[in-house]
């Protein structure tokens, strides 16, 4: 039962970005149900003694009060109990417009407020189901195999799209990027962000294989006969899916997302760098040195494959002009936004609202995203409140951390959780592919698994 449980889970983060990355009601809801019960499923096991809690107390209040917390803020938002004085005044103002009396909120979006909250319990809701089943080593490598396969998979439909003229997304003509590869996806940004999920886990399994097939060598001769073994079986394969994921990346022509999946890569590699992976062995080719070795050859193939392939992506960097561009002017207004309702904040999902009150005729362009995933928060649920968001996500990460530090094995899980929220983050400054449920979903997974991952087998 806990198995179909964890397949369940699984299942639906990898089934996520394909009903166009789960951004339409009827796909997150879908997302929703299906996560819902595999979480009834797992609470079912643990009523029946099949499964344990895997968190310690202190874990799950720090990893869960802090985004309930935030929650029952955005229903405060969103609800009419909050003082008269805390609501926003434009209810006051459409009131009068009106010559009708409306209930006044704090957010100006009080129906999308209810429906992006709900968002945050199926977020966590994957991140409990990853880090109590994914502490299971077993599991945590069967997650990250299926999850690269996934990607690898939608990057292969996306090149056959592309390629044949790019002229839809699924069974929906294409209205948008329409010279870019999107997948299944509608904007590229996204697709690029949860592409390099992908890449990221994909270079990590390889990394770990080609380690333990040197890790056996006794001189130079056997460990050149070794990776010429290693390229002969699961070498090649590897090989194949990072050029087919990383080919949809620099096609989807996405100059943040291709440069915050290579610094995720790099974080990847530093992680292993830092491990304790070769401990006791002499420190040669299977020592520390290994993951800075392969990290070179990794970007030197990345290099040769750029220059070879990845026209687009110079040409919209050749066309940045810094000083013409939006968003630098787009960052300026969300934060003069912040700065007149610092603590309260507008309320969720609320931004393209909000910043139409901004908007000057510097940006005619209309916004849906700030394009800067801090600031977009901030502004909606206010400074307190996303504060309370980012501390388990903190404090995961310096888990993670912790936990690259002191394991010997089992290192794929925590590794990886350092490679992807690198990638997350870096792009979460000038994006917002970390709100849309399907980048989401694998991320909160990844982040689950690798938080179970890193505490020892002992503790």
């Amino acid at each position: 039962m806990a198995q179909l449980v964890f397949r369940l889970m699984v299942f639906s983060v990898l089934l996520a970005p394909f009903p166009f990355a789960s951004v339409l009601p009827w796909g997150w809801g879908a997302l929703m149900a299906s996560v819902g019960v595999a979480l009834a499923g797992w609470f079912y096991c643990y009523g029946r003694g099949i499964v344990a809690i895997a968190l310690r107390p202190w874990q799950m209040l720090l990893l869960f009060v802090p985004p309930l917390i935030a929650l029952v803020w955005c229903l405060i938002q969103a609800g009419t109990f909050a003082p008269n004085s805390w609501n926003n005044p434009l209810w006051q103002e459409a009131s009068q417009a009106l010559g009708t009396s409306l209930s006044g909120h704090i957010s100006l979006t009080p129906g999308r407020t209810v429906l992006l909250a709900s968002r945050f319990c199926l977020y966590g809701g994957v991140f409990w189901l990853a880090a109590n089943l994914g502490r299971d080593p077993a599991n945590a490598r069967k997650a990250i195999v299926a999850f690269g396969w996934a990607v690898t998979i939608y990057a292969l439909y996306g090149l056959l799209i592309f390629f044949a003229g790019n002229h839809s997304i699924l069974w929906v003509a294409k209205f948008a990027y329409l010279d870019d590869l999107t997948s299944t996806f509608v904007n590229r940004n996204n697709y690029a962000t949860f592409a390099g999920l992908g890449l990221i886990c994909v270079v990590a399994r390889a990394f770990i294989s080609l380690h333990d097939h040197l890790n056996s060598s006794r001189n130079q001769l056997e460990r050149v006969r070794n990776f010429v073994l290693f390229m002969e079986k699961e070498g090649a394969l590897y090989l194949l899916q990072i050029l087919v994921i990383f080919s949809s990346i620099l096609l989807s022509h996405s100059r943040a997302g291709l440069a915050a999946t290579m610094f995720g890569v790099l974080a990847l590699f530093a992680a292993f760098g830092f491990s304790k992976m070769g401990a006791g062995k002499s420190k040669g080719e299977t020592g520390s040195r290994l993951p800075m070795r392969v990290a070179f050859a990794f970007l030197a193939v990345v290099v040769v494959f750029y220059a070879a392939t990845g026209q687009g992506v110079d040409a919209r960097l050749g066309s940045t002009d810094l000083n013409v561009e939006e968003r630098p002017l787009v960052y300026r207004l969300t934060a003069e936004a912040i700065s007149d309702q610092p603590l309260l904040g507008a309320g969720l999902g609320s931004f393209e609202a909000v910043f139409r009150l901004y908007r000057t005729a510097k940006v005619p362009s209309i916004y849906d995203y700030a394009h800067d995933t801090y600031l977009e928060t901030s502004l909606e649920l206010g400074l307190p409140a996303t504060l309370l968001l980012a501390l388990p996500i903190v404090a995961a990460i310096i888990e993670m951390a912790r936990g690259v530090r002191i394991r010997r094995k089992d290192l794929l899980g925590p590794c990886v959780g350092i490679g992807a929220s690198t990638l997350v983050w870096l792009h979460a400054l000038v994006d917002f592919s970390v709100q849309i449920p399907a980048v989401a979903v694998g991320y909160a997974m990844l982040m689950g698994i690798g938080y179970a991952q890193s505490r020892s087998s002992r503790e």
